[in-house]
Order: structure tokens, then sequence, then C-alpha cells
């Protein structure tokens, strides 16, 4: 139950009930297989076309000068922390690592971002596969270019449009074994193949650490999937982490965050803490790369620098909830609750929380829904959110002739009008998107019938059969007649939260922590407080200030 009238079903989503079995069935491979992989015996490093042309060019390259040009979000800056370090494992000094603001640069390599550069290496990394204009002005210019992208390339009729680079390196486009990579992912494999190619760093073993734990907080926060490659890069970079085989900078980062013990995937899905600096800040997304780059000793700087990440985090939450209030009342005064699409325009909306706010209200009113703030000579810049049945991008194709600009894809998009057109706009999207009435489920899937006696040996197995993320989710965990008991202070719960809206209960073993989101305690209470539950939820293991305790995270309760 989540606090409302309707009676939950819970269906169990196979006959097994052996995390190990599951785990190999989702991955495909035979139960032995899944143990050689646990063991890192199996083959993990696939070949990726365009790598060692790549590696190649840029030792031919070396002496400069090289310019690195990445993107702001939490991909882009850790591809971009990656070739920045192990440039420097190397010695290599000629090199300009730039990574893009968000709100002045904006997404992407231009041709004024390489009209200077006469000769040297242009890399493009987590961008540059769409990048056509600017690629052909750095080859008029004499400049070798190497792509290093995950993204679509330009297709127009069907037909598809590749920059005039010297190497591209885009599993999308090249193919290969396995295509799934994030920026960081590649730019990780690159630094790979550079080092094979022909020279390692004398403390390889320390730099190979901090990168490959810089792709896994990638691939995480960029949700590609956590299979293949990607899967050992995650594991690998885990334990890393957990060890702090790092750069001091991402210790420090960790440290306040507070990630200490068996770090999960889940942990560090570290991207909105990452983003939240360039959300609110032009030059935040630079800054955080600055610090995960850093590798001397923890000076105050340094430390001082890691709690603004996590200070901007909780920044960009306040104004995040603050905002999406006030859309709710903006858009119940505007009559738009059950519009097939959603504007709303305020000048109080962060520019760099739009999508942030749009997310929030589309997962609110199951419609997709755009968000603008305030005007920059006369021009609104936005961002929208889509459901499945919404294929927003062609929904904007439609309305093109009110656009001042757009881009995205039919889950996302970002997009600019003119101040007097918005009304106009909001009118002929909503004409153009029919709505489409999503049921409500009663349904809840699990995995497997926990046993509280085995609590210990349960999270022992889902550690030992992870990572976990897209492609292998979180397995899904049912615990019937489960009794509370009270902790050792006596308290059978305990509320969290500002304002108590969550709330932590105890049992034997472990303790269940209930959000707010799916219930918290007013749906606890609603149910009568009981001492005997049915719930369903995941588990893991929580550790603060060197104390491990068994937590589940409650996803529904009887």
């Amino acid at each position: 139950m989540k606090g409302d009238d309707c009676k939950m079903s819970y269906v169990k989503r196979t006959a097994e009930n052996s995390v190990a079995k599951i785990v190999a069935e989702r991955l495909g491979m035979t139960l032995q297989e899944l143990e050689r992989e646990v063991l890192g015996k199996s083959r993990h490093t696939l070949p990726i076309q365009g790598m060692k042309e790549a590696a190649d060019l840029f030792w031919e390259m070396k002496d400069g000068p090289i310019r690195v040009y990445g993107d702001y979000d939490d991909d882009g800056i850790q591809a971009c922390a990656i070739l920045d370090i192990g440039f420097k494992s190397l010695g290599i000094k000629n090199v300009t690592i730039t990574v893009p603001r968000r709100f002045s640069d904006g997404y992407g390599v231009k041709p004024s971002n390489v009209t200077d550069m006469k000769s040297g290496l242009l890399i493009t990394v987590d961008n540059g596969i769409a990048a056509n204009e600017a690629i052909t002005k750095a080859k008029e210019n004499g400049v070798k270019v190497i792509v290093l992208d995950h993204h679509q390339a330009r297709i127009l009729d069907e037909k598809v449009f590749l920059p005039d680079a010297d190497v591209i390196v885009d599993p999308h486009v090249t193919g290969g074994e396995f295509d799934d990579y994030c920026g960081g992912g590649l730019a990780y494999r690159f630094m790979l193949e550079v080092f094979k190619t022909k020279q390692c760093p004398k403390n390889v073993n320390d730099v190979l650490s901090t990168m490959i734990s810089m792709a896994a907080i990638a691939t995480v926060g960029d949700h590609v999937s956590i299979l293949s490659d990607n899967r050992f890069m995650v594991r690998k970079g885990l334990e890393m982490m957990k060890h702090r085989k790092v750069s001091t900078g991402l210790s420090l980062l960790l440290d306040v965050m507070g990630l200490e013990g068996d770090i999960t995937a889940t942990d560090i899905a570290l991207a909105p803490a990452i983003n939240a600096f360039g959300r609110l800040e032009d030059k935040g997304s630079r800054k955080v790369e600055s610090l995960v780059c850093y590798t001397g000793r923890p000076t105050k700087n340094v430390m001082r620098a890691a709690e603004i990440v996590k200070q901007k985090n909780q920044e960009r939450k306040d104004f995040s909830s603050r905002s999406t209030n006030l859309a709710f009342e903006l858009i119940e005064k505007s009559g738009q609750a059950d519009k097939s699409v959603i504007v709303v325009q305020n000048d109080n909306f962060h520019p760099g929380l739009c999508g942030i706010i749009a997310s929030n209200l589309t997962e609110q009113y199951r419609v997709p829904c755009i968000v603008f703030s305030k005007a920059d000579n006369g021009i609104y810049v936005g961002s929208g959110r889509s459901r499945d049945w919404c294929n927003l991008k062609e929904s904007l194709d439609a309305c093109s002739d009110l656009l001042w600009q757009y881009g995205g894809h039919p889950a996302a998009c970002g997009l600019s009008v003119k101040a007097e057109e918005l009304d106009s706009f909001r009118e002929k999207i909503q004409s153009v998107v029919k709505k489409v009435e999503e049921a409500d489920s009663d349904i809840i899937y699990y995995d497997i019938d926990g046993d509280i006696s085995s609590v210990k040996t349960l999270y022992c197995d889902l550690k030992k059969y992870g990572p976990y993320g897209v492609g292998n989710e979180e397995p899904i965990i049912r615990f019937k007649n489960l009794r509370l008991i009270a902790n050792d202070y006596g308290e059978k719960s305990k509320t969290m939260g500002d304002v108590g809206q969550h709330i932590r209960l105890f049992a034997d073993g472990m303790e269940l922590s209930w959000f707010e989101k799916s219930g918290g305690t007013v749906a606890y209470k609603e149910l009568g407080e009981p001492d005997v539950v049915d719930v369903i939820g995941t588990l893991s293991l929580n550790t603060y200030k060197g104390k491990s305790k068994l937590s589940f995270k409650v996803i529904a309760m009887e």
C-alpha cells in the first residue's frame, strides 16, 4: 500500500529465488560464465572500432597543441578529467582541456571554439559526432581531429552525415561487439589504448584506478547499460572508490557525500550533485572537473571545494523543490492540469533547473511538460520532458514555425521561443499532441522472496553478483509477515526529514527506510502502525562513521 485505498498486488517475476540464477538469466550467461565473470576471469575489454587509429594519431600529434573539448554534464566532466589525468601522467604539457559553460557556451563544439586553432590536434569527447561545421572549420585550419562520442550522427532523409574527422570513435555509428559506452567510458578506453600503444606512465596503476573510477561514475550517471565492458568498469571502479585508490579530489568528494564502505552503483549516482554546480553557475562544471582531477595533498582549499559541490547540490534540491511547487500553482491557476501538454513559464525559475522541474511535472501530471525561465533579450529558453507515448522531438517539429531554436529526442528537448510567441506555441503544441490516459497499475513486481533469518547471506549474494543498473536492475525483494521490533533505544519507529515525512522502522538484522515519495510516515500511520508487515523493496548496506547496518528501502508495504 502507498498510503491510498487501493489494494496492491505483488507478483513474482520468476520462479527462481537465487540471486545468481536471476542475474545470470538477465545477462544471458550460464552460472559458470557468471562465476568466471565475478572472479574477473572473463574477457571485458572488447575491441572498439577506431580506437587503435585514435591512439596512433594522438602519439603522432603528442607535441601539440592539443585541445580537448567536452561537455558540461557529469559524463562530459568525467571524460575530460580522465583525459586530463591521463595526459598529465605521460608528461604531455601542451594540452588545453575545455569544459564548456552550460549557459554561455551550450552543448557541443562550435566553429567559434576552433577558429583560433591553426595546427595541432582537436579531441572532442562526449560530443562531436554531430558537430560537422566545427570539425570542417578545424580541418580547413590544418587541425587533426579525433571524435570520441556515443551520440547519434546527423540524419537527414534517412541518410547519415558524419563529420570530416580524421578518426571517429562512436560505437553507435561504427558498430562493434558492444556499443553502449558513455563518453567517460570511451575516454577511459582511449587512454588504455594510448598506454598500450607506446608508453605507460610510471605510476600506471594509480592512474588507471582513478580513471576507471571516473568512468564508473560517468557510466552510472549517464544511464547507459551496466552490461559487458560497462559492467566491468563499474565493478572495478566501485572497488577502487571503496579503498580510495582515486585522485585526492575525488576521494574528498566521496567523503563529503558520505560514501564509504561497500559503495554500490546506486551510491555513485553522483550525477545530480556533480551537475548541480554547472546548473547554478556558468563555470561550475569547470570547477568540478578541476576538483576531481586534483592529485596533490588534501589542503583546506580543496576540502572546501568538495564541500561547495555538496552545498550546491543542496541548493539545487531546494531551488527545484520551491520551483516545482510554484509550477504546480501556476498550472492549476492556468487550467492546464488536464491538457495534453503543459507549458509553463516564470521569471523565478532558474534556467539551469528547467529540465528538473519539467521532469517533476511530467511525473506528476503524466503528460509532456515544457518549462521556460526568464526571458533573455526577448527570448524564453526552456527544457521539456515527455512520456513514452509522445515523441517530443516530432511534436516540436510540427511547431517549428513558432520556435527560435530547438533540439532533442523523443523523451527530452531544449528549446527557445520569442516571448510574444509563447502563448501561440502553447496553444499549437497542445493541439498537436493528443493526450493518452495512462492507467494506474495496481501490480508491483518483485524478484526474490526474502527470509529475515538469512538476510545477511542474501545481501552477500546481492553484492557478489552486482553491480546493478540499466539492463540488470537491482533485484526487488519481498519479506512476508515481517515482524517489526524496537531498536536499541526502545524506539519502534523514527521519523526523518525536515517535517518528519519519512520514517525508519526496525526488524531483526536490518533497518527499513520508507520515504515520502512511495508512502513514508503518512502511509505507515494510515496502515495503523502495524507490528507485522508484508513489504517490498531493495536491500543494501549503509555505512556511517565506520559502522555498517543492513538497510531496506521500502517500495511498498501492507
